[in-house]
């Protein structure tokens, strides 16, 4: 028999294969303690809930009610009646309230009464609840009281602390609240915290310059932008230039190349004008890999802009605007770009 001392840890390390020393499955210890935390979670998600509800009462008012819940281990939800989006200010200011209490680490109790002496008191009833003559009052701390018969902390100071992650709409008059606490507020911490230094790597500034950094950032964009915006067009004047000399009796239909859809109209446009040309279709692959028409008549010419890309859209497959001066017309296959321009001349007598 070995009576040497064992190791600090080592014997919990070892057991952990069998028994403990009063002979239980080690596995059954393992899973009540995994159960034990899961339980804490959930009882700190259920108060923050009846929190979340006296918060929510004080700063929109009385008219909110509860109208459904879920709580979990890893977040809560309460779903709640109200006519509007809650602002960021309002939605802070409920955290504030929420959290002041959590701080106070007042106590928690559960305390058996009638029914009518519950009410009396100022107890909410629960969303969708029954309760009979004798009722399980919920006392969260010194303000929330709802009749509620689950499992809770004992302390207020037991839930960490409260994070709300988002509040939504889920129907007409009906909004949702979901929110994490304890361990949970630690993780979004966390989430977060990865984000922003992600974000401070890409901006190339410290975390403390990161608000200047991804503005300046952001002004240098608008910038690029901005030039590169001018660039095309100069770049589509003096296409245009060119492109206008291979007009023929007042019309003029090809195929361009490295123009975006929304170039391709301010193309068209340029060239009929520079040319006053009567009629204008011109077609592009864009860097997607779709195929763009778009189609520019003068006006008093007998055909409408809509008119030249009947055949266009007949031959690509898509459709196109009605427009009679400028429309535009797309497709599914780009390959047959070429042959609805075709198609185009053809009905102009090109």
């Amino acid at each position: 028999m070995d009576t040497r001392p064992a190791m600090p840890g080592l014997h919990a390390h070892m057991v952990a294969a069998g028994t403990d020393a009063d002979g239980l499955q080690i596995g059954d210890a393992v899973t009540a303690k995994i159960d034990a935390v899961r339980r804490g979670a959930i009882q700190r998600n259920h108060t923050s809930v009846h929190l979340i509800h006296w918060a929510l009462r004080k700063v929109l008012g009385t008219h909110v009610k509860q109208q459904g819940s879920y709580v979990g281990a890893d977040r809560l939800r309460f779903d709640f009646n109200h006519f509007n989006p809650l602002s960021d200010d309002e939605l802070r200011e409920i955290e504030d309230l929420v959290n002041a209490q959590v701080l106070s680490n007042a106590p928690c109790q559960h305390l058996e009464m009638g029914r009518d002496e519950a009410i009396e008191k100022g107890a909410l009833a629960f969303f969708g609840e029954k309760y009979g003559d004798t009722v399980r009052v919920m006392f969260a701390g010194p303000e929330s009281i709802e009749l509620c018969g689950g499992t809770h902390v004992s302390s207020l100071g037991q839930i960490g602390l409260i994070t709300i992650l988002s509040e939504s709409s889920i129907g007409s008059n009906l909004r949702r609240i979901e929110a994490v606490t304890g361990a949970g507020v630690l993780n979004e911490y966390r989430r977060l915290k990865d984000d922003v230094a992600a974000a401070t790597a890409i901006a190339g500034v410290p975390v403390g310059q990161l608000q200047d950094g991804l503005t300046r950032r952001m002004t240098e964009l608008s910038d690029l932008q901005a030039e590169k915006k001018a660039l095309s067009l100069r770049l589509e004047n003096t296409m245009a230039d060119g492109l206008v000399a291979q007009a023929v009796n007042g019309k003029l239909v090809l195929r361009v190349e490295g123009v975006e859809a929304d170039g391709l109209k301010r193309l068209a446009e340029t060239l009929q004008a520079k040319g006053d040309l009567d009629a204008v279709v011109i077609g592009t692959v864009t860097s997607a890999g779709r195929p763009s028409v778009v189609a520019v008549s003068k006006e008093g010419f007998d055909q409408t802009a809509s008119d030249m890309l009947d055949p266009i859209s007949a031959v690509m497959g898509g459709g196109h605007g009605k427009q009679p001066r400028v429309a535009v017309a797309g497709g599914k296959d780009a390959s047959k770009i070429d042959a609805a321009l075709d198609a185009a001349k053809a009905h102009l007598g090109l």
